[in-house]
């Protein structure tokens, strides 16, 4: 890998396989200096066990050194990256902003746009996960917006963004478990049965508890766009406990 890398996001071109690396903090190799030359996305040819950069055209800026993200790409290699940080400085004085933008990425033809932020949108937000579901919609849980004292957002307040119109709108999932905040979490698409199943791996993150807490997992049953319930269950296996949230 030609750089040190670090808090950035990752995708899987389904045309191609090739891996995207988007945004992140990027270093010389093997020092704790940042490179600011750096390109903000790097490609990996699966296939040839090769690394690559490209030029974007109508690369948006702002987006240089952009972290605590998570992107998604869709069956056409359209990379959906929200929000987050970037990180502008190598003396540790480095301003900390966070956006409520989206950008994506055609990597067929290498175009970047950022789309106009809607009313809609989420305050600035970073720290969450997101999951592309066939329907072209993108959720996303958990995480850190910065709006208030408190910026922890609740897991039962769910935000998405239907890819096909670029709107956004915000869920509010019902139950009764008082499942905590998360941040820096990681989530994952599964179908069981007939019915889509959204399962979420989660572990209390150090910035809402003093403490680490034991891996949890969070599973969430989506039942179309409109509809989410989050509920409780627990399983053990030979090594710790662990914690089990169904949403659906």
């Amino acid at each position: 890998m030609p750089i040190g890398y670090v808090n950035g996001t990752s995708c899987v071109n389904p045309i191609d396989n090739s891996v995207f690396l988007v945004g992140g903090e990027m270093y010389i190799p093997d020092t704790a200096t940042i490179n600011f030359r750096s390109p903000s996305v790097y490609i990996f040819n699966s296939n040839l066990s090769l690394w690559t950069t490209t030029d974007i055209i109508g690369f948006n800026s702002s987006f240089k050194m952009r972290n605590a993200i998570q992107s998604v790409i869709d069956k056409y290699g359209n990379i959906y990256s929200f929000g987050g940080t970037n990180y502008t400085d190598n003396t540790g004085n480095s301003s900390f902003v966070v956006y409520n933008d989206m950008s994506i990425l055609d990597t067929t033809f290498m175009t970047w746009s950022t789309l106009p932020i809607s009313v809609n949108a989420p305050p600035p937000y970073l720290l969450y996960t997101a999951t592309l579901l066939s329907t072209g919609i993108i959720v996303y849980i958990g995480g850190r917006m910065i709006s208030s004292d408190n910026p922890e957002t609740s897991m039962y307040e769910i935000q998405t963004f239907n890819a096909n119109d670029n709107s956004w709108s915000t869920k509010v999932a019902s139950g009764n478990d008082n499942i905590k905040s998360r941040v820096g979490h990681s989530a994952v698409l599964m179908k069981l049965s007939s019915k889509p199943v959204y399962i979420k791996f989660s572990r209390y993150s150090e910035f809402i508890n003093k403490t680490l807490d034991i891996m949890n997992f969070l599973k969430f049953f989506i039942n179309g766009t409109d509809h989410f319930n989050i509920t409780r269950m627990t399983c053990i296996n030979a090594k710790n406990k662990k914690s089990m949230f169904i949403l659906k």
